[in-house]
C-alpha cells in the first residue's frame, strides 16, 4: 500500500430590490376602449440585493464574531457577536465573498442574488485550530497544496467482481495493467469483508454524502482477458481480488478537471484478504483520498498512513467531513471555484471535462 502516485458557513439570505420607478413612454398611449382595463406591463428591473447571514465555526458550528465578509468591489461588513451580518449589494449578478476572522483560515466562495425569500445558507470558517489541520488537509486531499480537491457530487455504484483475477500486464511502477479471469471463486471472507467496509466505512469518509448501498457483483467467464480501460465505468467503483507478482493491493481513480469523482478501481491483493485495514484504505482512495509523498508522509494518525489500523480515524472522519461539505475542486486554504455559487446549483463545468487517472498502492 506505498505511493506509486497516486461545513464553511454564513446564513446568506438574498433577496432582489428594484427601482423606486421608471420613466413612461416617449409618445402618449393610446385611449383604452371602455371597460378594459390596463395592459400587462413588465416589473421593474432588479439594480441589487440585499444579503444576510451568518458566519460559523465550520468544525464547532459556533458563531464567528467580529468576522470580516467583503464583497468584491464593495467595502468590507463586520459580522455581530452571534456571526450574523447585512449587506445591500449594488449588482444583481454573482458576486464573490471574502470571509475572514482572526484564528481562522481566510475562505473565498460566490454567492447568486435571487428574487423573494430563499432559504438560509449558512457560510462556514475553517478554523486555525478545534483538531482541524490544513497541512494535514492539504496533504491527503490537495496533492500537498498543489492540487484541487477531488469527491463524488452523487451516489457511486460499487461493482465485487466475484471471481480471482490473475494480473497478466504487471507494471512496477503503476500496478495491473491486465487482467485475467481464473475459472476459481474469491472466497467469501473477501466478498463479505469488501460488502461490509463499502457499507460502513463510505458514510464515515464522506459524512454520509455517499452510502455504499448501492452494491452489486458481476462474473467474469474463465480466461476473459480485461485492460485497464475496461476497469472504468463512469459513476462506478469495482473491486476485484487478484495475484499479483508483488504483495501490493492497488487503487486506481478517475476525475474530471472539474474535481468530481467518476469511477474508480480497487485490486485487493490475495494475500491482504483477511486485512480489514487495507480494504478501508483503498475504499478511501475512492472516495478522494491519497498519500502523494508516501504512506510514511502523512502527517497525522490517518487510514492513509503506515501501521494504521483496520478503520478511519477520527481525523480523517473531521476533514473529511469538510471535504465532502465544499465543491469539488476546492483549493488551499479555502477557495471554491469560480463557477460555484453556495446558494445556487453547482455548474456544470464541475460534473464534466476531460478525466484524469490517478493510482496509488
Amino acid at each position: 500500500m506505498q505511493l506509486v502516485k497516486g461545513k464553511l458557513v454564513a446564513a446568506v439570505v438574498v433577496s432582489s430590490l428594484y427601482g423606486c420607478g421608471h420613466e413612461g413612454p416617449s409618445t402618449p398611449s393610446p385611449t383604452p376602449s371602455p371597460g378594459s382595463g390596463p395592459g400587462p406591463s413588465a416589473p421593474p428591473p432588479a439594480v441589487g440585493g440585499t444579503l444576510s447571514g451568518r458566519v460559523v465555526n465550520a468544525v464547532t458550528g459556533a458563531p464567528v464574531e467580529a468576522a470580516s465578509i467583503a464583497v468584491e468591489g464593495m467595502p468590507p461588513t463586520t459580522a455581530d457577536s452571534d456571526g450574523s451580518f447585512r449587506i445591500e449589494l449594488s449588482t444583481s449578478g454573482n458576486v464573490r465573498l471574502t470571509v475572514e476572522a482572526p484564528g481562522y483560515w481566510t475562505r473565498q466562495t460566490g454567492v447568486r442574488p435571487v428574487s423573494g425569500s430563499p432559504p438560509e445558507v449558512t457560510l462556514g470558517l475553517l478554523p486555525d485550530g478545534n483538531d482541524f489541520d490544513l497541512e494535514f488537509y492539504d496533504h491527503v486531499f490537495r496533492d500537498v497544496g498543489a492540487d484541487g480537491t477531488h469527491a463524488w457530487t452523487s451516489e457511486p455504484q460499487f461493482e465485487i467482481w466475484e471471481g480471482v483475477y490473475e494480473c497478466t500486464g504487471f507494471v512496477e511502477s503503476a500496478g495491473c495493467e491486465e487482467l485475467t479471469a481464473k475459472e476459481e471463486r474469491a472466497p467469501d471472507t473477501f466478498l463479505h469483508m469488501m460488502r461490509n467496509v463499502i457499507a460502513i466505512d463510505a458514510r464515515k469518509y464522506t459524512d454520509g454524502h455517499v452510502l455504499g448501498s448501492n452494491v452489486s457483483a458481476r462474473s467474469h467467464a474463465p480466461g476473459t482477458v480485461l485492460p485497464l480501460s475496461q476497469y472504468f465505468e463512469r459513476g462506478k467503483v469495482t473491486v476485484a481480488f487478484v495475484e499479483r507478482p508483488d504483495y501490493f493491493s492497488w487503487a486506481f481513480w478517475r476525475f474530471n478537471n472539474g474535481g468530481s469523482m467518476t469511477s474508480g478501481h480497487v485490486q485487493l491483493n490475495r494475500d491482504h484478504r483477511a486485512l480489514r485495514g487495507v480494504y478501508s484504505h483503498e475504499l478511501a482512495h475512492m472516495l478522494g483520498f491519497d498519500h502523494p509523498l508516501g504512506l510514511d508522509q502523512v502527517p497525522l494518525s490517518s487510514i492513509m498512513r503506515r501501521g494504521h489500523g483496520d478503520d478511519p480515524t477520527r481525523i480523517d472522519i473531521l476533514h473529511a467531513r469538510i471535504l465532502y461539505g465544499r465543491p469539488p475542486n476546492s483549493r488551499t486554504p479555502d477557495i471554491d471555484p469560480a463557477s460555484f455559487v453556495v446558494n445556487g446549483l453547482r455548474q456544470a463545468e464541475t460534473e464534466t471535462g476531460p478525466e484524469i487517472t490517478r493510482s496509488a498502492r
